[in-house]
């Protein structure tokens, strides 16, 4: 059961009391590929829920076939929840999906441990859940998240921007430890290459061109040897000056560009479904990420994806794949662009991964298509002549049909008829 359509069917479709009121199905698409280094099963998984405004996206982990079940057992116990994730409004919806997304991690890790051997690393999953809510004052959502995914608005002018939450990744981990800041981790998310992050860098005030180049030199030709001497004496002195300030934060952020892309930095995640309290490194207890989407009007889109998209492309490529007005063709380009990307030997993100984009757009009207209307031969006599005063604008007031019924009855006048 790794192809899509068995994965769609793979529990009954269901059912809430979210919208009472009749309504327009939302539009829904999802694409997927498996990696080129397993063909033959897809870690991913994914549904999408078009009348009911749901799109759920799970990234499995763990090895072997593993991976593969953990991330099709957690999307099966998010469309279990989803009918209890529901709300009258965003602040009801929020409560209700933080409470059955820690359900979800509950279930998730008794099902890690049937799939998990003896000293084998622990079967787990991402899980990134978008819920719309339609209220009288337009379409809203909540995205809820455990892992790495990645999710991104669509505008219906076709602008695309990531939307700004939390994640478990390695760059999120380090802002929260202070080794980069988080406009360094945007930065290195979005780099293309060294040559791009340099003049990222320059154009964002972080350094001089000769600061930079020198920041390079010691993070990338020294293998960050005299960045590991340098910082502790900067951290020492309470007292630094602006320039030591600026050439801590730049040498922090390039040796974070090189490890990010340079080691397996990418693959690290700190938390995600199946795992045990005790599987945490570096947090105590779960914490399920949340980012509030207000105000999506007709056209506007939310996409989730998972990281063989967003490991492979930047946001802006991701915008340019995304071109169109047609969902599903759109999702379909961008798993292509991405796998693409995977094997672009010069592609500095390139990464072979399975491919996964589900996304859910706010409905326009339906459209009612109006045949043109050939006009009426023109009338004669004095009819006509009404007729032609009456219809002479688009809209006839009140005050122009008693001006023409006066003219008429001048001219009837006048004629004797």
């Amino acid at each position: 059961m790794s192809s899509l359509e068995d994965r769609r069917s793979y529990h009954p479709p269901i059912k809430t009391e979210q919208r009472e009121r009749e309504h327009i199905p939302f539009v829904t698409a999802e694409a997927t590929r498996a990696s080129e280094k397993h063909p033959e099963r897809n870690e991913d998984a994914s549904f999408v829920d078009a009348e009911n405004g749901l799109i759920i996206l799970s990234d499995g982990a763990g090895g072997q076939e593993s991976g593969e079940k953990m991330s099709r057992e957690a999307v099966r116990l998010a469309r279990e929840a989803a009918p209890h994730m529901v709300g009258r409004n965003l602040d009801e919806l929020n409560r209700s999906m933080e409470a059955e997304f820690r359900k979800i991690i509950e279930e998730g890790e008794k099902f890690s441990k049937k799939l998990t051997s003896p000293g084998g690393k622990t079967a787990s999953a991402t899980l990134m859940i978008a819920r719309m809510l339609e209220t009288p004052s337009g379409c809203q959502a909540i995205i809820k998240s455990v892992g790495d995914s990645q999710a991104f608005i669509q505008r219906a002018d076709g602008t695309i921007e990531r939307v700004k939450m939390e994640d478990d990744g390695m760059l999120d981990l380090w802002v929260k430890k202070d080794i980069i800041d988080l406009e360094a981790a945007e930065l290195i998310s979005e780099a293309t290459g060294g040559a791009d992050f340099a003049a990222e860098l320059l154009r964002k005030n972080f350094g001089t061109d000769h600061q930079i180049l020198e920041a390079f030199r010691i993070a990338v030709v020294n293998n960050g040897e005299e960045i590991e001497k340098a910082i502790p004496d900067l951290k020492k002195t309470k007292k630094n000056s602006l320039e030591d300030r600026r050439l801590l934060r730049l040498v922090q952020t390039v040796r974070a560009f090189k490890l990010y892309f340079d080691g397996h930095f990418r693959s690290k995640v700190t938390q995600m479904v199946g795992m045990s309290k005790e599987d945490l490194t570096f947090r105590k207890d779960f914490a399920v990420h949340t980012a509030f989407v207000p105000n999506l009007r007709k056209g506007d889109r939310i996409i989730l994806v998972s990281d063989g998209v967003s490991d492979n492309l930047p946001t802006r490529k991701i915008g340019k794949a995304m071109k169109g007005d047609n969902l599903q063709a759109q999702l379909e380009n961008l798993r292509d662009t991405a796998l693409d990307a995977s094997r672009d030997p010069y592609n500095m993100r390139r990464k072979s991964d399975d491919i996964t984009a589900v996304a859910i757009e706010v409905p326009g009207e339906k459209k009612v298509e109006i045949a043109p209307v050939r006009p009426p031969a023109r009338p004669q006599g004095l009819l006509g002549k009404m007729k032609r005063i009456l219809f002479r604008d688009s809209v006839a007031s009140p005050e122009k049909i008693s001006e023409a019924q006066a003219r008429a009855k001048e001219l009837a006048e006048r004629t004797g008829k």
